[in-house]
C-alpha cells in the first residue's frame, strides 16, 4: 500500500536561477532504505503545478472511477484554473465529468482539488489508453498525463445448485430423500426460493 509519512517542505533561494533541479528524498528504517527522486523547477513568476493521482486508474467494463486533480499555486498565484480532458475519445462511449466543477480557483499559498469521474461503457474495448489531464488559466497551461486501463467486468454475484444423489429410488408408498447445495459465488448472499418439478402429489 502507499502511506503519507511526511510532506518535503524545500526553501529555495532568491538568487537560484530558474532551471530544473534534481532532487532526491531518501527514507531509513532499521537498515533499509529507499529513494524516490523529483525535479525542482524555481520560477519568478506567479503560477502553478497540476499534479494528477493516480498515475494510472483500472476501470472494470460497465464501470467508473476517479483521478483526482491538484492544482497548486506557486507565488501569490489566486486565478481560476479550467480543466480539460483528451484522449477519452479512444475509448468508444467513455464519459466524464469534474467535480466541484471544471473550474477550481486555488487561494494563495493552499491547493486545491477538483475529482474527475471517468464513466467506461459496458461495451468498451479492454486495453490500456493514454490520457492528458490540462489546466488553463490565461497564458499559463500546464498539464499531466495518465492512463486508464479497462478491464473485463466485475464478476456478477451468483449461485450454482447441485443436488445429489442424481437418482433417487423410491417405493411406492414410502419416502426418498436428495440433498440439495447452494455454493455461492462472487460474493453472493440472499435468499433462494427451491421448487420442484414436476410438482409430486
Amino acid at each position: 500500500g502507499t502511506f503519507t509519512a511526511g510532506i518535503i517542505g524545500v526553501l529555495v533561494g532568491l538568487l537560484l536561477p530558474p532551471g530544473i533541479y534534481p532532487v532526491t528524498a531518501t527514507g531509513n528504517t532499521s537498515g533499509v532504505s529507499a529513494s524516490s527522486s523529483f525535479a525542482l523547477r524555481p520560477s519568478s513568476v506567479d503560477s502553478f503545478v497540476l499534479y494528477a493521482n493516480p498515475g494510472q486508474l483500472t476501470i472494470p467494463r460497465g464501470g467508473s472511477g476517479s483521478f483526482t486533480a491538484n492544482v497548486t499555486p506557486v507565488g501569490a498565484f489566486n486565478s481560476p484554473v479550467v480543466l480539460t480532458v483528451s484522449g477519452l475519445a479512444a475509448i468508444a462511449g467513455a464519459t466524464f465529468n469534474f467535480t466541484p466543477g471544471s473550474t477550481i480557483t486555488p487561494n494563495v499559498g493552499t491547493p486545491t482539488t477538483a475529482t474527475l469521474t471517468v464513466n467506461i461503457p459496458a461495451g468498451a474495448t479492454e486495453g490500456s489508453y493514454p490520457i492528458v489531464i490540462t489546466g488553463q488559466s490565461g497564458s499559463i497551461q500546464k498539464q499531466q498525463r495518465a492512463r486508464i486501463r479497462v478491464i473485463p467486468p466485475a464478476a456478477t454475484p451468483d449461485f450454482s445448485i447441485s443436488v445429489a444423489p442424481s437418482s433417487v429410488t423410491v417405493k411406492t408408498g414410502s419416502t426418498g430423500d436428495a440433498t440439495v447445495a447452494i455454493t455461492s459465488l462472487n460474493t453472493f448472499a440472499g435468499p433462494v426460493n427451491l421448487t420442484v418439478t414436476p410438482a409430486f402429489v
